[in-house]
């Protein structure tokens, strides 16, 4: 099994639907679940959702498992080196204006602009220190460009998976 991490408008949620027999969504929202909790209780809460991607990436039948972007939880992950080896985190191209530009337009066409505001805008900045640190670290790191915008151009699905945006689809 295959744990991907990847930020918002690059189609995880259309490989989802066009193949829930394959691959489970385990995302918690996290932004969300962790407000108003202390240090310590969100210091849980993420060993928690950490140990149930561990049980299902060890036990369930699917090929992809899609998980949170979010870098408490990914570093919990990578501690194991087996499921280390098999994480893959998809970022848009963030050392490329015009593939940032691209992205972020199309971020806002999907989600609207308060979306964009509220979620990416702060993160956006911090996203090529983000992907400098996870390459360092050893992860494997994917990024989308002009041509392949999308999770399927970046990553080989395995086969028979129906990816979006391919041609014909």
């Amino acid at each position: 099994m295959k744990i991907i991490a990847a930020y918002p408008c690059l189609g995880m949620t259309t490989i989802l639907n066009l193949n829930k027999d394959r691959c489970i969504n385990r995302k918690f929202d996290i932004k969300r679940s962790v407000e108003g909790l202390g240090s310590t209780a969100s210091e849980r809460f993420f060993d928690c959702c950490a140990e149930i991607i561990t049980l299902q990436y060890r036990s369930n039948p699917y090929e992809i498992m899609f998980i949170d972007d979010n870098d408490s939880l990914i570093k919990r992950l990578g501690n194991d080196p087996e499921l280390k080896r098999d994480i893959v985190l998809i970022y848009p191209n963030a050392s490329d204006w015009n593939v940032m530009e691209e992205y972020l337009l199309r971020a806002t066409e999907f989600y609207g602009a308060a979306w964009v505001k509220e979620n990416l805008e702060t993160e956006l900045f911090l996203l090529p220190d983000r992907i400098k640190y996870f390459r360092n670290e050893g992860y494997d790191i994917r990024l989308t460009n002009l041509v392949q915008k999308h999770i399927g151009d970046v990553y080989n699905l395995p086969k028979g998976f129906v990816a979006p945006y391919e041609e014909g689809f």
